[in-house]
């Protein structure tokens, strides 16, 4: 065993993610909070985290020492962020998976699906504030529902634009049928 600090020690295991049977949430483009939570406490529940944040760097490829010798720390660690790639592809709908044909690790896709889906733009906190304000029950269950509104105002929180109580509220009544009048008015007041 090498004394070197960035040697692999021989209890480092590569830890597999298998995205079908761990994660219950497949990211289709509607559900990044409830994905990026999932998958979040797996990576820190397997202390992977580092891999997709950037906290945990690439070790040089050869030792210090020798130029021709190629750090096993180096190997350990592209071969678990590969892993950690193959699970964050794994778990992404096929529509999703087309924006990460290019991307050469884990972190280049989480931040590839960041930007995309919790991206602070303008226009996307203006569509976020635009579809809750123009969400309607409908004829879909009430609980459906309100796990629609919740997962809009998710969107706006991760993106730093939460939306106060009373605001969340208003929007919620707003978008109830006739039928929920009484119980909006009495709110209301």
């Amino acid at each position: 065993m090498s004394s070197l600090p960035e040697a692999v020690s021989s209890v480092d295991k590569l830890i597999i993610l298998n995205a079908g049977s761990q994660l219950c949430i497949k990211l289709d483009g509607d559900n990044y909070p409830a994905w990026r939570i999932q998958f979040m406490a797996l990576l820190t529940g397997y202390d992977l985290m580092g891999y997709v944040d950037g906290t945990k760097p690439c070790p040089s490829k050869h030792l210090s020492n020798n130029t021709t010798t190629v750090n096993p720390a180096f190997t350990h660690w592209v071969r678990q962020d590969q892993l950690i790639l193959h699970g964050i592809v794994s778990s992404v709908a096929a529509t999703v998976v087309t924006h990460l044909g290019t991307v050469k690790n884990s972190n280049q896709a989480w931040e590839i699906l960041k930007t995309m889906y919790a991206g602070r733009s303008r226009v996307r906190v203006m569509a976020l504030k635009q579809r809750i304000s123009n969400f309607r029950k409908g004829n879909q269950s009430m609980a459906t529902y309100l796990q629609g509104i919740k997962a809009i105002s998710d969107e706006l929180a991760i993106i730093d634009q939460p939306l106060d109580e009373t605001d969340l509220v208003i929007h919620t009544l707003n978008g109830l049928s006739v039928e929920y009048r009484e119980i909006s008015a009495a709110l209301r007041s």
